[in-house]
């Protein structure tokens, strides 16, 4: 096997693409936004990035509120 033959990375821009408003989870774009914020900090130590995020979470309160029809 060639060593030098290495399978590329899943880049960015092969992940599927979101709506404006909404992830394909159901979580809202500014959420998603502010997730992918802290964990592109990866200097950070895993626990720290996960308080982050549940700090964001909760600290944000209306991106947790679906629109309303």
């Amino acid at each position: 096997m060639d060593s030098q033959q290495l399978t590329p990375a899943l880049s960015v821009d092969d992940s599927p693409s979101l709506s404006d408003s909404e992830s394909s989870s159901g979580i809202p774009a500014e959420q998603v936004d502010i997730i992918r914020s802290i964990v592109d900090k990866w200097h950070k130590k895993p626990l720290q990035i996960a308080n982050d995020i549940v700090s964001a979470l909760v600290l944000h309160p209306k991106t947790n509120t679906r629109a309303r029809n």
